[in-house]
Parts: C-alpha cells; structure tokens; sequence
C-alpha cells in the first residue's frame, strides 16, 4: 500500500479524530454497526496517538538536525579557511585530502579529525612542528568535537523520527481500511445524507474536531437510541 502523503496524513488525522468524537459509546448501535466500530474506534485512537507522536518527533528532529548541521558548518569554515595556512607551511601539502567536496557531514567531520591528527604528528626536516600548531588544534579540536557530538545526537534523533514516521503510516494504512468499512455499514445504515457518513467523507473534512462536533455526537446518538 502507498504511503501517504502529509496532506493526506492530516485528514486521516481529522478524521480519526471524529471518529473518536462522534461514537464515544458504540453500545447504543446496531449489531452490524458494533462489528465496524469494534476495530474502528480503537484504529484510530492508535493512529491519532501515532500521528501526534510524529509530530513531537518532528519539532526535536528539526531542533537536532538544525544544531548539528550549525555545528558541522562552523567547523568545515574553520577548516577551510587553515588550508592555506598549512599549505604555504607545508611542502607538498594535498588541502584537497582534508577538503574534498563532501556534502556528508560524517565525511567532514572525519577530514577536519585528520587533518587535527596530521598538524599534531607533523615536524619538518629538523624536528620542528608547526609554529602555529597549537593555535590551529586550539580552534578546530573543539569545534570538530562539538560538530561530531551534535551530529551524533541529530542522526540519532532522525533515526527515532523516521522509526515513528514508519510506524504512523503503518496504523494509517490500517485504520484507514477500518474507516471505509465503517462508512459502508453507516451508508447502508442511515444513507448517504446522515451526518454520520457526511463527517466521515474525506473531502468534507475542513478543520480539525471542535466542541461543536462532540455536542453534535450526543444529539445523534440520542436519535439512535
């Protein structure tokens, strides 16, 4: 089954929600009614809780992914621009081993790693290291520590959110096969102008479930009795 997409997440959403609102107690229906809403009402309190949760994710997953790609950023600057510094220093010194174009994060962070390890082993032909050994590894030692500690911490949350978005879709896709059975019974049931079958058509869906819609639930239930 296709996933679906945001759009449609929010009306299922919505609509998992009415369903929620609209038959607090499936007690006072008709047997084949109970049948459709037995599976239906619990469907979507699952994919309402699923859908909620993604969302939560999502707000930690934006702040991670944001603090770790600043991280990364300022770290790739500050290795871009000792370069040159190394290689007017350096005899035969390759700047593209240490920069290479990468977009991959990881990949960065384990140039600006190498290139750390590389000034601290450094000595020329008398034994001397680098003059500004020490100012360079003082600049980019912590800032590539920072960058892979926040990196870390943003794949670790993606992760986690791509866990919960798989999830979500998997209790969409069932409560949406629970939805349009329930809509089948609710057609034969009371036909296509109840307001039962016209809350739960998709595209009457505008807005999400009010207080108005739960009021609405109690008058229509006590008809039903």
């Amino acid at each position: 089954m296709a996933r679906q997409g945001s759009a449609t997440l929010s009306i299922t959403n919505r609509l998992g929600n009415r369903v929620i609102l609209m038959f607090p107690d499936t007690s006072i229906f008709h047997e084949s009614m109970k049948v459709a809403l037995e599976p239906a009402v619990p469907a979507a309190r699952t994919f309402v809780s699923s859908y909620a949760r993604v969302q939560k994710s999502r707000r930690a997953w934006s702040k991670e992914m944001g603090e770790g790609e600043s991280a990364v950023s300022r770290m790739v600057a500050s290795n871009r621009g000792w370069l040159p510094v190394l290689a007017s220093a350096v005899p035969g010194f390759a700047a593209a081993d240490y920069f290479d174009g990468t977009d991959l994060p990881d990949e960065h962070i384990l140039n600006c790693q190498n290139l750390c390890n590389f000034v601290r082993d450094y000595h020329d032909g008398q034994g001397n290291a680098l003059p500004f050994e020490d100012r360079l590894l003082n600049d980019l030692l912590p800032l590539t520590e920072t960058a892979s500690r926040e990196w870390t911490e943003a794949v670790s949350a993606n992760a986690e959110y791509q866990r919960l978005v798989t999830e979500m879709h998997t209790h969409a896709d069932i409560f949406d096969i629970e939805l349009q059975r329930l809509r089948k019974v609710i057609l034969a049931h009371y036909g296509s102008g109840s307001s039962y079958y016209q809350r739960l058509r998709a595209s009457r869906v505008r807005e999400e479930p009010t207080n108005g819609e739960a009021q609405q639930q109690q008058a229509d239930g006590a008809a039903a009795k």
